[in-house]
């Protein structure tokens, strides 16, 4: 819930833990995140576990799914994020008044960021996939497979 929804007026925290006001400006190393009255609970939760399964599963069959899930996700958003790095940092290159070449820096550094990015999720998803595989094939009772 946002802060101004409880009447708070305090803004957007970051994760210095200072307040602004008004609507989150996006600042280069910083990341804002909702306001809150507890420390903890404005901390943002990594990209990772919102989109790798790391629920802990029942058996095998389980623990496939979500291994499937995973591994299927990570290439997927790795592709997604190898496409989309270049694109968003050509428009954001132009944008700052760099004109065409602006555009060229920003194409480069954004393709730079979706290959490293994008391998990175590809390398999560493989690896939190093995891992529900190995919990569920823990989790399965014997004679149950």
């Amino acid at each position: 819930m946002l802060a101004e929804d409880k009447g708070d007026e305090s803004g957007w925290r970051d994760t210095a833990g200072e307040v602004s006001d008004g609507v989150p400006l996006q600042v280069p190393g910083q990341v804002l995140a909702p306001a809150s009255d507890d420390d903890d609970a404005g901390e943002m939760p990594a990209i990772a576990e919102m989109l790798l399964s790391t629920k802990k599963p029942k058996n095998l069959f389980h623990g496939a799914l979500s291994a499937g899930s995973n591994v299927l996700t990570g290439a997927l958003g790795g592709a997604a994020l190898m496409v989309a790095g270049p694109v968003v940092g050509a428009r954001q290159g132009m944008q700052e008044g760099g004109g065409v070449t602006g555009a060229c820096k920003g194409f480069g550094l954004g393709l730079f960021a979706g290959i490293v990015g994008g391998a990175s999720l590809m390398v999560g998803g493989a690896a939190t996939g093995a891992y529900q595989l190995g919990r569920g094939l823990y989790n399965t009772k014997v004679g149950k497979i």
